[in-house]
């Protein structure tokens, strides 16, 4: 079971900052991917960073992979920014992917998700981004800053807008499992179960 711990900054109480390093620690991470790059099962992971539900789903079923997946090598996970809300574009898409650029897009992802509650409640503004950044281990701030200005960040955003253009998904949280032997595409907030079947049917090609 991963501990949570408290960190008060001001008037900003943040949440769960000590279980960064112990979820994502010493896995090898490129921008949106997580786990080794050549890894033959890739799970890729559609969700919403403002969207409520969304956040729920995230914390009950991506650790879980992470730890069995990701950190022991079987597979990669990929994460894609879904804007299912009434704005296209959020800013806090632009913070995480900036974290990305640096390795730490995950991080970024987890203790935003973990703090969902202060982005809905008082808005997301810079304070808050910025205090979210803090928490993520050895991330250079000022870097971070300027990297969400970055052209890198916008063409990456731009692609997930295509791509869940592309596969259709309706506005929930959704998983795309691609291996060896082949494709499942689940939606509407698939169970940690039924993704764990679906890494199953496909990580070994069907014989000829």
């Amino acid at each position: 079971m991963l501990s949570v711990g408290k960190v008060d900054r001001g008037a900003v109480k943040v949440v769960g900052t000590d279980t960064i390093q112990q979820l994502y620690g010493g896995i090898e991470q490129q921008g949106a991917s997580l786990g080794p790059a050549g890894a033959a099962v890739s799970i890729s992971v559609f969700d919403d960073l403002q969207c409520r539900p969304c956040a729920a789903w995230y914390l009950r079923t991506v650790p879980p992979l992470v730890e069995e997946l990701a950190r022991t090598g079987r597979a990669k996970l990929v994460y894609h920014h879904f804007a299912m809300g009434e704005h296209d574009r959020q800013v806090a898409f632009y913070a995480a992917a900036a974290a990305g650029l640096q390795g730490r897009q995950w991080q970024y992802i987890q203790i935003f998700f973990t703090n969902q509650a202060l982005a809905l409640s008082g808005g997301v503004t810079e304070k808050l981004m910025t205090r979210f950044a803090e928490q993520v281990p050895e991330l250079d701030i000022e870097q971070w800053r300027r990297d969400r200005k970055d052209p890198q960040i916008e063409q990456v955003l731009a692609g997930d807008d295509k791509l869940t253009i592309d596969e259709r998904l309706p506005a929930k949280s959704a998983v795309i499992v691609d291996g060896p032997g082949g494709r499942r595409k689940l939606v509407d907030a698939p169970s940690l179960t039924t993704i764990r079947r679906a890494i199953a049917e496909v990580r070994t090609a069907p014989k000829t």
